[in-house]
């Protein structure tokens, strides 16, 4: 249980995370937000999908 609530908290901390670095990034250097969320959405699309069945093997 406790690695269930690890992982959810890990979750939770990369998707603020991406939220506030583009946010960051466009303060100092207008326009660039756009590129750092499509290079996200890119990375996330290329990612390998974890399913909960994955999540049960591993215990």
């Amino acid at each position: 249980m406790q690695k269930a609530t690890k992982s959810i908290n890990i979750k939770k901390l990369v998707t603020v995370l991406l939220f506030v670095i583009p946010l960051i990034a466009d303060l100092l250097i207008p326009g660039s937000g756009i590129f750092i969320e499509i290079a996200f959405l890119i990375w996330e699309l290329l990612e390998p999908e974890e399913t909960q069945g994955d999540d049960l093997k591993k215990k």
